[in-house]
């Protein structure tokens, strides 16, 4: 098992480097100048000079060649720097740190969520297969995926905060309130965990309930059918257990997922977390901030590959890896 890890991560190292050099020629490629924002009216700078960009892009290295700034910032990373905001001033890790707690509260929370309701509903569906709730279930579970995130987060402000005033329509806390509170906390994060939650909770039925389908019809659970071993027993201990690896994976590849839904429904609902702070990047082309947060976003999902795949292991004793 510690040599299938550290071959992992060893395998990691260079996908990671291939991932950077990717945003880099991506941000490279795209129109507009990373001076813009500097150099907006706001700034105080209305008709800058020519002499004045020169030297504001000998400050900032950007008149160095494309392959030699990616290697400078290549080795400021492996340093911990990943440079300072063009906007804000503030290095990129602070402003990475500021908002990762709003964004790790809300993708928590909806996963969890996601794979309780999910999995359940899927059990459900397979133990029932053909009922009138299964045949319910798929159509809604199908439906769903087509669903897009932003018009669902407005369809649920709509309804619960604007004609039912149950729950407020976004922010992370009620203005005016200055000491964190949990319970004024949940009412706001209940909307956009919910939003978020519904986009996983489709995958989760269909996976769990072709994974429990495909378990059942397999010659241990026909075996332990025969032994008159008890049907919880059975369901649980023996075909639940080897369905979990499809439902394993498909929590793995939604931390990816995650982070874009948490873009649209950030946006949606004010919730201050990297989401908002990734589009406000891309808006003002804050370039080390969008380097950054790519960054962080792909070492994020690249760790959840890992701990998905050992966690194979303890799951189902047949996989050993050597």
């Amino acid at each position: 098992m510690s040599e299938y890890i550290l071959r992992r991560l060893a395998i990691s190292v260079p996908v990671l480097v291939l991932i950077t050099a990717i945003i880099f020629v991506l941000l490279e490629l795209a129109p507009g100048d990373p001076l813009a924002a500097m150099l907006a009216p706001a700034r105080g700078v209305v008709a800058p000079t020519e002499e004045y960009v020169a030297e504001l892009r000998k400050t900032f290295g950007l008149d160095r060649p494309p392959p030699v700034r990616y290697l400078i910032w290549l080795g400021q990373v492996a340093r911990g720097n990943l440079g300072a905001s063009v906007t804000t001033s503030r290095p990129v890790v602070q402003e990475i740190r500021d908002r990762l707690p709003a964004t790790l509260e809300l993708m928590v929370i909806s996963t969890i969520m996601a794979i309780v309701i999910g999995v359940t509903l899927g059990v459900y569906s397979a133990l029932h297969q053909y009922s009138f709730l299964d045949y319910i279930l798929m159509a809604l579970s199908f439906t769903w995926v087509c669903v897009p995130a932003f018009f669902f987060a407005l369809l649920t402000i709509f309804l619960f905060a604007i004609h039912l005033d149950w729950l407020p329509a976004g922010g992370f806390r009620t203005v005016g309130i200055e000491k964190f509170s949990l319970l004024d906390n949940l009412k706001h994060v209940i909307l956009p965990a919910f939003v978020l939650t519904m986009g996983n909770l489709a995958e989760y039925v269909r996976f769990t309930r072709a994974s429990m389908l495909d378990v059942m019809q397999s010659d241990f659970a026909t075996v332990a059918k025969a032994k008159g071993l008890h049907v919880p027993t059975i369901i649980f201990r023996h075909i639940l257990r080897n369905a979990l690896i499809p439902i394993v994976t498909r929590v793995g590849l939604s931390v990816a997922w995650l982070f874009s839904g948490a873009l649209i429904v950030e946006t949606v609902f004010r919730w201050p977390g990297l989401g908002v702070l990734m589009l406000q990047g891309v808006m003002t082309r804050d370039y080390p901030l969008i380097l950054g947060m790519n960054l962080f976003i792909s070492v994020t999902v690249l760790l959840s590959n890992l701990i998905t795949d050992i966690a194979y292991a303890f799951i189902d004793p047949r996989i050993r890896y050597t």
